[in-house]
């Protein structure tokens, strides 16, 4: 992965998300990054692109399952709770079962936030 240590190299690797030009490859990694921009931007560019390839969706799944631990995006959500919000709207039959398995062992604050987020995220894309 491209170095990304700086915040120059931070904002390219946003624009790339944010214009599609990247690889499946890539995402994945972008995925794991500690960097919550960077992370989240991956989130948003994978419900845009309906990514539903099984590598994506175990990271989204690993992410939404410590959606408490996750770095803070924006108020109370985490980068768990977007990827929750992503696994929702990604709309398919194995994204919607890890969706409702998730989200049976969430409490009703965690779950209305997540509804909320799900609410935001289209005019995020």
């Amino acid at each position: 992965m491209e170095n990304i240590r700086n915040v120059g190299n931070v904002q390219e690797i946003i624009n790339k998300l944010t214009d599609n030009d990247f690889s499946k490859h890539d995402l994945e990694q972008y995925l794991e990054s500690p960097l919550v921009l960077i992370k989240t931007n991956a989130i948003i560019a994978v419900i845009r692109i309906n990514c539903i390839e099984y590598a994506i969706i175990d990271k989204l799944n690993f992410i939404s399952q410590n959606i408490m631990q996750e770095p803070k995006v924006l108020g109370e959500w985490t980068t768990g709770h977007y990827a929750m919000a992503a696994l929702y709207l990604l709309n398919s039959k194995e994204t919607k079962n890890i969706y409702d398995d998730n989200l049976k062992k969430l409490d009703e604050c965690t779950k209305e936030s997540i509804k909320k987020l799900i609410e935001q995220i289209p005019y995020m894309l």
